[in-house]
């Protein structure tokens, strides 16, 4: 039996790749505002009842304890709604109030806001009750680390209450699969609240590139897992050594609550991807040419062809019987589904058999 000789050729007529494609990073999202639930406090036996909104133009409690500008003494505030005894019909008290606002690890985001950070402390704010004007009150915290889930106590001297609250961190966490074709960078979302599955978001995450430390964010919209549509606009994201953050605005965060709440986000890349290994995550680095490879093997009755390429582009392969004016046939064609991928073949008749790889 005569021995079959395989022969190939890697490489013919074939443009360098110039994408970083399939790369997955980690992805989160902080909310700037807490949400607070209802709290109760007795007096000479008597019941009064506290609820937050965070919006001034809406009169039903929404538990958002909103970010403020920055012009405004305080990191937070809102309206507080407090029930009288035999007075169904809350009080309406505007309020300012600090967070403990700390990054004990250093790491540009405040653990007011990160699950994985615990926050403790007292601060102090201001309410207006329209009659005497502003009136302190002060603010105990606890949360523990990996919880999202925290106790504040609000104490009024003036009205002699005390509320204790339970307050949550929002915050979601996932992947962001990309495709950095350069100039332009796509990828897809998937993310899910810390400590609460039900809650997920989904969708498209467009950025174009200023340069390797800033990727100008595109407007959007995410679905979430309720079906609701939240669209955003973000600033540019800003690299720090592997993270990349950016301040993100939802137009609506909380859509099944009445008001416009919950806008005020803080977005988190991390991209532990360096292929060439020069220090910038391939998120923002400059492309590489990736030279394509294609290698043959065998076994009793098959041909293994290996081809190393760019994810989503089409490459033909040809074979030839001898490389004196050749005439190349092809054999088949690819788009690749990852970087490198197998082909089986039936071994062919005659002696002699050339291959090369070929993108159109």
């Amino acid at each position: 039996m005569k021995r079959l000789l395989l022969f190939f050729a890697s490489l013919a007529f074939l443009a360098p790749a110039t994408a970083f494609g399939g790369n997955t990073a980690e992805i989160r999202l902080h909310c700037y505002s807490l949400r607070f639930q209802p709290a109760t406090a007795k007096l000479f036996g008597q019941t009064y009842v506290l609820e937050i909104t965070g919006n001034p133009s809406s009169a039903a409690a929404n538990g958002e304890l909103r970010l403020m500008p920055l012009e405004i003494p305080y990191t937070h505030g809102g309206i507080f709604l407090l029930q009288f005894p035999f007075d169904p019909t809350p009080v309406p008290l505007p309020f300012y109030l600090d967070t403990p606002f700390a990054d004990a690890d250093d790491n540009g985001l405040i653990d007011d806001f990160e699950v994985s950070r615990g926050i403790s402390g007292t601060t102090t704010g201001v309410y207006d009750d329209f009659a005497f004007g502003e009136s302190p009150f002060q603010a105990t915290w606890n949360r523990a680390a990996n919880s999202k889930d925290g106790t504040c106590r609000l104490a009024f001297p003036d009205l002699g209450l005390t509320f204790n609250h339970t307050f949550e961190v929002i915050e979601y966490a996932g992947t962001l699969s990309y495709t950095n074709a350069g100039a332009n960078i796509s990828g897809t979302v998937q993310m899910t609240q810390v400590q609460n599955a039900d809650n997920k978001l989904e969708g498209t995450l467009a950025l174009t590139k200023e340069n390797a430390n800033l990727l100008p964010v595109i407007p959007g919209s995410w679905t979430h897992s309720s079906g609701e549509i939240l669209a955003y606009q973000a600033s540019a994201l800003e690299r720090i050594q592997t993270n990349y953050l950016a301040y993100l605005f939802f137009d609506d965060g909380e859509p099944a609550t009445e008001a416009l709440d919950f806008v005020d986000w803080d977005l988190v890349v991390t991209d532990s991807n360096d292929a060439n290994g020069n220090g910038i995550p391939d998120l923002s680095d400059a492309p590489q040419p990736i030279r394509p490879e294609l290698s043959v093997s065998r076994t009793q009755t098959h041909l293994l062809f290996k081809i190393t390429g760019e994810i989503g582009r089409l490459y033909d392969l040809e074979e030839t019987g001898s490389l004196i004016q050749p005439v190349w046939n092809k054999v088949t064609s690819v788009i690749l589904s990852a970087n490198s991928q197998e082909l089986q073949w039936a071994l062919p008749a005659g002696q002699v058999r050339f291959w090369r790889l070929k993108a159109p």
